[in-house]
């Protein structure tokens, strides 16, 4: 799921500034503020899934709900034609990205095996890192079949970065392994 998400959100994170410059007639201090929006939120977001967990709901559903509002975000902000409004909008895509990661990797990191545990985010680290410049350049390809259109791009990967979690709602596995996490909170001896 990571992967997917981190694939579909790399032509955004490259492609940023032909936008700004492009649909905002910004320049780099405009730049920087829309970037540096996202990562704020980011850290708003950790900060917050710390001091303030979403109680009450299903772990899956917390992850599902988080993911979507963070692709959502993506989506309007692919709309905006402000660079204050695109700001708000990164703003909190970057707290429900903050949130989402939070409690995928405290769910990972419980229920992966500690001598496991180093394997698993090696490879993860080396699928993301492969990927990355792969969707860099496919998104460059596809900004140029798509005439330079950096809000249609946009729009096309967080949709896809949107409905990809949506279509786990039905995968029994997924949600099993974030609500396992809940389980052995409250029965310690409870396995996966």
């Amino acid at each position: 799921m990571a992967l997917v998400i981190n694939f579909f959100d790399t032509p955004i994170f490259v492609l940023t500034p032909f936008h700004v410059v492009d649909y905002f007639q910004g320049d780099a201090a405009t730049l920087g503020m829309v970037a540096g929006s996202l990562s704020a939120g980011v850290l708003i977001g950790y900060a917050g899934a710390a001091r303030w967990p979403i109680a009450g709901v299903r772990q899956s559903t917390t992850v599902l709900l988080t993911i979507v509002a963070m692709c959502s975000f993506f989506i309007v902000f692919s709309f905006s034609f402000s660079s204050i409004f695109a700001g708000i909008f990164l703003l909190f895509a970057g707290v429900a990205n903050g949130y989402w990661s939070i409690y995928f990797e405290t769910t990972l990191q419980r229920m992966v095996r500690r001598e496991a545990l180093g394997r698993v985010y090696a490879c993860f680290g080396l699928l993301t890192a492969g990927l990355t410049p792969v969707a860099a350049l496919l998104s460059g390809i596809a900004l140029d079949i798509m005439n330079q259109q950096t809000a249609l791009l946009f729009i096309d990967c967080s949709v896809i970065m949107t409905l990809y979690p949506c279509l786990l709602i039905f995968n029994r596995k997924f949600l099993n392994f974030f609500d396992c996490l809940k389980r052995r909170d409250n029965d310690p001896e409870a396995s996966i």
